[in-house]
């Protein structure tokens, strides 16, 4: 049944602007203390040892409540395991986040359109509106990889508690930051094996969405620089694949209005692909 939950909850995700509040609560930096509280910076376990530590007890928790939950009946279960996903995507919805710059473009919010690029580019852009908006479009695979994609593969794989281990790596890896640099190091290195498959996934969705020969032929000629990290690399290579799937131009004029929203689009694409595929392997399931 993980296909059909996997596809309720893109959907839920997508039309419920309400979980985006409760989402967005600082979990990961108030259970970072916690831990550290109980337990210290786990120094002398070394780097890595620590970061599986502190991604393993969420995972192990959700995994106590999910068996009492199916003990407790079937109904139960699914209803439980369909809520840990809801609550591994976002924090606010990919889509929507996304949305959010092409419409303060087109209403000629200069603050809003750089507060809504800031989000999705994760720095602040350019003051030059066509340069924000390429900037926006080249991000915009990125970010929604890391608010649903990433979720919905790992939910794919391994259920609820797969999409709650790539939303802790993801949450811990933001939280790790302000913390040791080696345990920040390699909780880079965990979330980058983490988004080695959902990248390649979402790629060669965006490439099927687009323009496939010339987004295809860039990641054949794709090379990763010498010495990148995992995650570095394959952001890159999400990024260029999703361009040459897009081929647009920003126009001068509207300030990369058609551009952005073309990126949106072809977000949209990929995500309604995603959910239909998802939709049709459930019902192979059932049906078999």
């Amino acid at each position: 049944m993980h296909p059909l939950t996997t596809a309720a909850a893109l959907l839920l995700d997508r039309w419920s602007p309400g979980l985006d509040a409760p989402r967005a609560a600082p979990w990961a930096s108030r259970y970072l203390a916690l831990m550290r509280e109980q337990f210290g910076a786990l120094e002398p376990w070394g780097a890595l040892v620590p970061v599986l530590f502190l991604i393993a007890v969420p995972l192990a928790l959700a995994t106590f409540l999910l068996y009492a939950a199916h003990a407790l009946g079937a109904l139960l279960g699914a209803a439980l395991g369909l809520l840990l996903m809801l609550v591994a995507f976002g924090p606010q919805g990919g889509l929507r986040e996304i949305e959010a710059y092409p419409d303060a473009l087109e209403q000629d919010d200069d603050a809003a359109a750089t507060t809504a690029a800031t989000a999705v580019i994760g720095a602040r852009p350019l003051p030059v509106p066509v340069e924000r908006s390429r900037a926006f479009a080249r991000a915009v695979p990125q970010a929604v990889l890391q608010s649903s994609f990433g979720v919905a593969t790992w939910a794919l794989i391994a259920g609820p508690i797969g999409a709650l281990l790539w939303r802790t790596a993801e949450q811990l890896e933001r939280a790790l930051r302000a913390g040791p640099p080696a345990q920040h190091a390699e909780a880079r290195r965990v979330l980058g094996v983490l988004a080695w498959l959902p990248t390649r996934a979402l790629a060669l969705t965006l490439a099927a969405m687009g323009r496939g020969e010339e987004a295809f032929a860039e990641w054949r000629a794709f090379r990763a620089p010498e010495a990148a990290e995992l995650r570095d690399a394959d952001a890159e290579l999400l990024a260029r694949v999703a361009h040459a799937a897009l081929k647009v131009d920003p126009d001068e004029e509207d300030g990369g209005l058609h551009l952005a929203w073309c990126a949106v689009a072809l977000a949209e694409r990929a995500w309604l692909a995603w959910v239909a595929a998802l939709v049709v392997l459930g019902l192979i399931g059932v049906v078999a």
